[in-house]
């Protein structure tokens, strides 16, 4: 290890500054690299919703709150829906609560939090009527049903005189969940809910549509007429209650999925009070009796009378004497009065919209299923039969008539069908979506760096030792051109023989072609051939003198320089 340390320094002290520049750049984009595989191959934490179906104010709001305390998030359906690490959602719903977030599409009541006294009354009625809204579009959201809600109110301003004062209405847009539907009893709840919040406001004033358009409000006239809307959803309730209940119990029969039941219902949907008054004269009992007896006498009397006050005085001297021969008469009457009184019987009769008129029933079973026919299944070349069950359609029937109240007198129709049905063709489980990985861009961008600092440290190395040996070369040339090939002294020290050799136009041609042949990579042994012949004179003479004897295709073949004794 220490080794390679050493080697690493020197390489460092001995490189020139361009080959640490471009070293320091590789180690430099190789941990970037390596960082960012880190990161690609890191899963993302666990998300959860942490709030949805947002409209977009409340989503810029809560979106602003997290960029601001630093958490991260991801925005799903169409930036409706807002997703925050699992480990945090009921912490994060707990501070956006206590800011007021989300506000649910409107401001509430705490519109008049920040109110000036230079307010007019036009702006304080108006602020209202918005705060009213707000908190009812507030707390018509809360039903489970219901994902949006926007309350408009009409509220004029009251009039002095009673005839020129208008009544207040609303108007409410609800969007719906997914999948989900507002009962009748809901909807009754919510337009009570908002009449009764309004000061004057009547139910029938409130009007309430759905996401779709629906009238969903319950809208009566004077007379107390339902609304024809109401009377279809009763209607068709109705059937499909009976139709359910048919095909639950002839599936039971026949198997699932093997027979199909619909029915059409007429309704009476006209209300109607009715008052009868029954009389019955047989049963006729006395209610009161009165009887009345009289008896009357008369008598005729003949009297005799004294004129003057003596005969007015009783027995008196000269008063009147009854006639004893007079004549009298009796009389007697009896009356009787009995009252009878009548069964009488009242029946007050009060009859809702709903009253079933007609039905009329079609079953369809499969031929299959009972044994009446053939069936093909999926990948066999002919059909096969299937076995009777020995189940009788005409008990089917008398099921069927049972099942949906069959009433001869009002016209229901039953009627009982049996075909094979279409063999079901088996679909194939959708196989799993791979989504193609996607390539992270910038670490493309980053290897194609690395590629390319490779590229340029490879193109400035060879550049560098293709200049080297330029320089080697033109050093060489200069060399040779102003100094000679042996090293001073060196004539002065070999014997006489040997400097008459040289002297020679032989050794001056020879010295020629050694420097037409030397190379660059020859120059660069300079010092080391001069240190050589410097220390073993003797030697180099004997090289020189081989290289004058060997013939004129042959002084390529060089030998190698005489080693230091």
């Amino acid at each position: 290890m220490m080794d390679l340390f050493e080697k690493l320094k020197n390489w460092w002290s001995n490189s020139p500054a361009l080959s640490r520049s471009i070293a320091l750049a590789g180690i430099a984009a190789t941990v970037i690299f390596v960082l960012l595989i880190m990161r690609v191959a890191q899963p993302d934490p666990t998300y959860a919703t942490l709030f949805s179906q947002l409209d977009a104010e409340d989503a810029g709001h809560v979106v602003s709150k997290l960029r601001q305390q630093g958490i991260r998030y991801r925005l799903i359906e169409n930036g409706s829906a807002i997703q925050v690490p699992r480990s945090k959602v009921h912490q994060i719903r707990l501070d956006l609560a206590a800011e007021g977030l989300p506000q649910g599409g409107g401001v509430g009541f705490e519109l008049f939090d920040k109110s000036t006294l230079t307010m007019t009354s036009f702006t304080q009625r108006v602020n209202y009527t918005r705060a009213l809204q707000g908190e009812l579009a507030r707390t018509i959201s809360r039903l489970p049903a219901v994902a949006a809600t926007r309350v408009h109110l009409v509220v004029p301003e009251r009039s002095v005189f009673q005839r020129n004062q208008r009544e207040p209405s609303a108007s409410i847009y609800i969007k719906l969940r997914r999948g989900t539907t507002l009962t009748r009893r809901q909807v009754t709840g919510i337009t009570h809910l908002v009449s009764t919040a309004v000061e004057g406001l009547s139910p029938e004033r409130v009007a309430l549509v759905d996401d779709r358009g629906r009238l969903l409000s319950e809208e009566t006239t004077a007379g107390g007429k339902g609304d024809g809307t109401k009377q279809l959803a009763i209607q068709h309730e109705y059937e499909l209650r009976l139709e359910r209940r048919l095909t639950a119990l002839l599936e039971r029969i026949v198997g699932p999925g093997h027979a199909t039941a619909r029915v059409h219902v007429e309704m009476d949907m006209a209300r109607m009070n009715a008052t009868e008054e029954i009389l019955d004269p047989e049963g006729s009992v006395v209610k009161t009796e009165r009887k009345t007896d009289e008896a009357a006498s008369k008598r005729n009397k003949e009297e005799l009378q004294v004129a003057g006050a003596p005969g007015n005085l009783p027995q008196a001297p000269g008063a009147a004497v009854p006639n004893e021969a007079g004549s009298a008469s009796d009389s007697s009457r009896r009356t009787s009065h009995v009252d009878y009184a009548l069964t009488r019987t009242i029946r007050h009769t009060e009859q809702n919209i709903g009253g079933v008129e007609r039905v009329s029933v079609a079953v369809i079973v499969d031929a299959n299923a009972i044994g009446a026919g053939t069936v093909k299944t999926p990948g066999a070349k002919e059909k096969k039969p299937i076995p009777d069950k020995a189940i009788d359609t005409a008990q089917m029937v008398e099921i069927v008539k049972r099942t949906v109240g069959y009433d001869p007198d009002r016209g229901d129709t039953v009627e009982l069908m049996v075909v094979p049905f279409a063999p079901e063709i088996p679909i194939e489980e959708p196989k799993p979506e791979v989504k193609p990985a996607k390539t992270p861009w910038l670490v493309i961008l980053l290897g194609l760096v690395l590629l390319g600092g490779f590229v340029a440290f490879l193109m400035a190395r060879r550049r560098k030792r293709m200049e080297e040996e330029a320089a080697a070369a033109a050093a060489a040339e200069a060399t040779l051109e102003e100094e000679p090939l042996l090293p001073p002294g060196f004539i002065q020290d070999a014997d006489s023989d040997l400097m008459g050799e040289l002297r020679d136009e032989a050794i001056q041609e020879a010295v020629q072609a050694i420097r037409r042949e030397i190379t660059p990579v020859d120059s660069s042994l300079r010092k080391e051939i001069e240190a050589i012949s410097r220390e073993n004179v003797k030697g180099t003479v004997e090289i020189v003198r081989a290289w004058l004897n060997m013939p004129q295709g042959g002084r390529t073949q060089t030998s190698s320089p005489p080693q230091k004794s």
